[in-house]
């Protein structure tokens, strides 16, 4: 059966925004179909951008940063006795993740994950890994939509490699901490490095939840003064992008659970501490979201008020009019009726009394209208 969501429908007209573009972010089109489980598949929007690949290593008491051509170089760099954090940029080049599934051994359903961009936020532990796939999210003032782009972390011991679906720099602190060499990340292990990576996308989401609620105060302001069409596009396509960012915020919670509740020797019981604390920021910016969400609810509940309101107003005035005319319309029934004896046909001011009746009539109307407050 083939469920047809035309654009000519009544509420689509209504509303101009295409029922397929909220689905289509959650649900792309993909080749895929009938594919055998672990095969690796890069599902999202065709990309031709080079691949990037950087590596910084640190063991305490010196760190560096190198961009690599391949991946085939990182093997110069495993029998290093140092921590080491291979940050892969794009993700669409297949063969490259095929490579480190040769390198590494990494089971197959993973790779298929990384190369899948619309998965949601989850967390597998596997005897010496662990695989971790987070959302960063960005909000595009310009377009008001949220941007989400895909970041797999795989953590073993002493090395980290990350996957970013795009080429994404917020990620600038956590590397200047290591190169600096000054802060307690470059003397823990890959689980602290782990928890600051994850640390630093949950912090986007804040930024994010306030570029949100100042475009929400600004629709807030224009709704008190104005309520059309196009305003309620914009409260309805902001309503749709709140409910795409808690798809993807919300799972971060059942991940920071799992990692904070592991018996993985790995993650350290210093690092189950900020594991704790990175928990409640994330309970903090699901909460916001419900927030923003019974919000926007409330604003299209305003705007139907306010729509209701103008109607009555409308109604009001010419419920006035009709009422001030139902006289008239008597006085001008009467006399326009055409018998020959009618008395006062025959008086000579008959006509400027009538129109002084007219006037008078709609003088007391008026105040009378005034008196019960109806205008």
């Amino acid at each position: 059966m083939k469920i047809n969501f035309s654009t000519n429908s009544k509420l689509s007209e209504f509303i101009k925004i295409p029922f397929t573009s909220g689905l289509s972010k959650i649900l792309p089109k993909t080749d895929k179909i009938a594919s055998s489980p672990g095969t690796i598949k890069y599902i999202w929007k065709k990309r031709n951008s080079k691949v990037k690949i950087n590596l910084i290593s640190y063991n305490g008491t010196e760190s560096s940063e190198k961009q690599i051509k391949n991946i085939a170089q990182i093997s110069e760099f495993v029998d290093q006795k140092s921590i080491k954090w291979i940050d892969i940029k794009w993700v669409h080049n297949e063969k490259l993740i095929h490579d480190i599934w040769v390198m590494y051994g990494i089971h197959p359903l993973v790779l298929e994950d990384i190369a899948n961009t619309t998965q949601r936020p989850k967390i597998e532990e596997y005897s010496d890994y662990t695989f971790v796939v987070l959302k960063i999210i960005n909000f595009s003032k310009e377009k008001h939509e949220i941007l989400t782009e895909q970041f797999s972390i795989l953590v073993w011991k002493d090395f980290v490699i990350t996957f970013d679906e795009n080429n994404y720099e917020d990620f600038s602190g956590v590397k200047a901490r290591i190169l600096s060499g000054k802060w307690k990340i470059t003397k823990l292990w890959t689980d602290y490095l782990m928890y600051a990576i994850i640390d630093s996308v949950v912090d986007q989401y804040f930024s994010v939840l306030e570029d949100i609620s100042e475009k929400m105060e600004e629709l807030e302001e224009e709704l008190m003064f104005s309520a059309n069409k196009s305003l309620l596009n914009k409260i309805y396509g902001l309503k749709k992008e709140i409910v795409y960012l808690k798809k993807s915020i919300w799972p971060l919670r059942e991940v920071i659970n799992s990692l904070q509740h592991s018996e993985n020797k790995m993650i350290s019981k210093n690092t189950h501490l900020y594991l704790r604390d990175l928990y409640d920021h994330t309970i903090q910016a699901i909460e916001t979201v419900e927030t923003f969400r019974d919000l926007t609810s409330g604003m299209l509940d305003l705007y139907l008020s306010t729509l209701s309101n103008k109607m009555n107003e409308i109604m009001k005035v010419l419920t006035i009019f009709s009422a001030i005319f139902i006289p008239l319309t008597f006085l001008a029934w009467v006399y326009g009726m055409n018998f020959e004896f009618m008395p006062e046909l025959a008086i000579r001011w008959a006509y400027p009394v009538w129109w002084i009746i007219v006037f008078v009539l709609i003088i007391v109307m008026l105040l009378i209208f005034k008196r019960k407050k109806w205008l």
